[in-house]
């Protein structure tokens, strides 16, 4: 999995005031951190039920802001959804509320694509294309996990 750079000020989520902005980079790091050990342990009771013959995960950081979701399944699919930003209000684990410039993550439209026999088809030139960009921001830009 590739994420952010922590140490990267990324352009959302932006709060619109300033003085709300070490509480939102605080608020992000808390969510990333819960989802990636909430998918850890999802995918350790796969493997633990026997559904999955193993798991592996690997968590890396890149410098790059994220402008999309990209999910490569199995080598051969790719499911893929651009981020559009948007102004909402984001509640912080005490409550307050933080007008902010964020994307949704959530409602991301997720497009389905699929390599199949032929290597010059949209679907397999797609899901190619998408797995050379991950591999060499796996391999050139990611940081090592420490």
């Amino acid at each position: 999995m590739l994420l952010p750079s922590e140490s990267l000020e990324l352009p959302y989520p932006r709060a619109l005031k300033e003085e709300d902005s070490p509480r939102l980079r605080d608020r992000f790091r808390t969510i990333t951190q819960r989802s990636t050990e909430s998918l850890r342990q999802v995918l350790r009771g796969l493997e633990a039920e026997k559904l999955v013959p193993s798991v592996e995960l690997e968590i890396r950081h890149a410098p790059l802001t994220p402008t999309f979701k990209l999910y490569v399944i199995n080598g051969s699919e790719v499911l893929h959804g651009l981020y559009n930003v948007v102004e909402r209000p984001l509640v912080l684990d005490d409550g307050y509320q933080v007008r902010a410039l964020d994307v949704l993550g959530l409602g991301a439209t997720l497009t389905h694509h699929v390599r199949d026999g032929d290597p010059e088809s949209a679907g397999s030139i797609f899901v190619d294309t998408m797995r050379t960009w991950y591999d060499s921001v796996w391999k050139w830009l990611s940081e090592l996990p420490q």
